[in-house]
C-alpha cells in the first residue's frame, strides 16, 4: 500500500470506529471531532513512520476487541511506538 493509500485508509479510522462503539480513551477520539479538512491536513503532515504506527495501533486494538480479549485496548502510542500500559 502506498503512503497516500495508508493515509486514506487512516482517514476512515480518524472519522469513526469501525466497531461503532469506540472506547472513551481511544487514541483517535481527539481527531474525530476535527473537521474533515483539518483531519486530512493533519494526516498529510505525518511521516510514513507515524502513519505506520497509527495503523499498527488500530490493528492491534481492533484484533483485541473483536477476539473478545478486551472491551478496551491495553496499549497506547507513545513516542511514535506502541507500548503496553
Amino acid at each position: 500500500m502506498t503512503e497516500y493509500d495508508k493515509k486514506i485508509w487512516l482517514f476512515g479510522v480518524f472519522t469513526a470506529c469501525p466497531l461503532s462503539d469506540g472506547i472513551k480513551d481511544c487514541l483517535f477520539q481527539k481527531y474525530r471531532s476535527m473537521s474533515p479538512a483539518t483531519r486530512w491536513s493533519y494526516l498529510e503532515s505525518l511521516s510514513e513512520k507515524e502513519v505506520d504506527d497509527f495503523i499498527k495501533y488500530h490493528k492491534k486494538c481492533l484484533s483485541h476487541r473483536i477476539s473478545g480479549k478486551r472491551k478496551e485496548c491495553s496499549f497506547r502510542l507513545k513516542d511514535k511506538k506502541i507500548i503496553s500500559k
